[in-house]
């Protein structure tokens, strides 16, 4: 008998491979240090970096990056992030990442946003396997199918997709 992944386990694998990939494309560095070209910068009372809270793996993004997106009718809005390409990879991250899926880290997905992309482009265009994750005063949305298309130089850009319980959401970023 098939059956289906528990949807724990794949935000849970989604999780790990952003995870990777921020590690892997220098995200959440110094806008003056590091490989890359970095849009994040230095926001007035933003503190960008890596922080245990309840025992739990966090990482703050700060600089001009924003997104907004829309589901079940509800519209989500993220600020203080920043943009990066390196090695062929793309990538927004806004707001604070926690990693993991315990009791603590569900709790703390409740107190903080965090809305993150992840696409190997080098140039504008249209594409449809972006990494796209987002959760918002505890809710989480994993966008497995999506279409993702960058315009302005790769700094900004609009997506639709489904998540895995098969919610439609749509939105927009700006780096």
């Amino acid at each position: 008998m098939l059956q289906r992944p528990r949807t724990d386990s794949i935000l849970c694998m989604l999780g790990l491979a952003i995870t990777l990939l921020l590690g892997l494309t220098g995200c959440g560095g110094s806008a003056t240090g590091g490989p890359g070209a970095n849009t994040g910068g230095s926001q007035t009372g933003c503190v960008a970096g890596t922080q245990e809270i309840n025992g739990v793996n966090t990482r703050q993004f700060c600089g001009p990056a924003k997104a907004q997106a829309t589901a079940n009718g509800q519209t989500m809005n993220w600020s203080n992030g920043e943009c990066a390409t390196t090695g062929g990879a793309f990538s927004v991250n806004v707001g604070k990442i926690i990693l993991g899926t315990s009791d603590a880290a569900k709790e703390l997905k409740k107190q903080y946003d965090y809305f993150g992309i992840t696409l190997q482009a080098t140039s504008d265009g249209t594409y449809d396997k972006a990494v796209i994750g987002m959760d918002y005063q505890g809710q989480s949305y994993a966008l497995i199918t999506n279409s993702l298309t960058l315009s302005g130089g790769m700094k900004q850009g609009t997506f639709t997709g489904n998540d895995l319980k098969g919610v439609s959401v749509t939105g927009s970023f700006s780096c």
